[in-house]
Parts: C-alpha cells; structure tokens; sequence
C-alpha cells in the first residue's frame, strides 16, 4: 500500500464535509481519526468517492463515528461509496445507522 491519504475539509449550509482521497488503513486511520475529533457539528459529512483502499479500521472507525454522532444526536452521511464498501457496511449491520449517498 502507499500509505498515502489526503483530507480537505470543506463547509456548506449543513456542516463540514471530510473528502478523503487514497487508502484508508493502520498506516493512515490516525490521521484521518484525528481530523474527525474535532469535528461536532449536527451534520457530518463523509465524502469517500477518492478511497481507493479501505480495510478494517476504517470500518471500526466509521462504526466509532456513527455512535458518538449517534450520542450528540447529530447526524453521519457517506458520500461516494463503492459497492463493496456498502456491502460491508450491511453485512457489519450498520446501513440502519448512516445516511448514504451514492454519486449521479
């Protein structure tokens, strides 16, 4: 793997939106981690469409991210999966918890 990830964080009318671009991995989850800590407003979104990779602790940090959203009473919404991201969500049990958007 590159090890390589890279994070814009940008703001419309609802709150922040975190692009992520790259691989999503042990190598690069704090970094990613770490920009989402900071974040608390009512409305997260996640813009994936540039993942290229992502293992496991992606997925434990998005199951992470979506309890203590689900806490504030906030909301979570994924952009840009790909089928086999979406897949794993399901079969991790978590689609009930998510708002996600697929691309035009």
């Amino acid at each position: 793997m590159d090890d390589i990830l890279e994070i814009t964080l940008d703001r419309d009318s609802d709150g922040p939106i975190v692009r992520v671009a790259g691989e999503i991995d042990l190598q690069t989850i704090e970094q990613l981690r770490d920009c989402l800590l900071d974040l608390h407003d009512p409305v997260l979104t996640l813009d994936f469409s540039g993942i290229t990779f992502m293992d496991s602790s992606g997925f434990n940090l998005l199951a992470q991210l979506q309890k203590s959203v689900r806490e504030r009473h906030s909301k979570l919404v994924l952009y840009g999966l790909r089928p086999a991201q979406m897949r794993a969500l399901e079969v991790l049990g978590m689609i009930p918890y998510l708002e996600c958007l697929v691309p035009d």
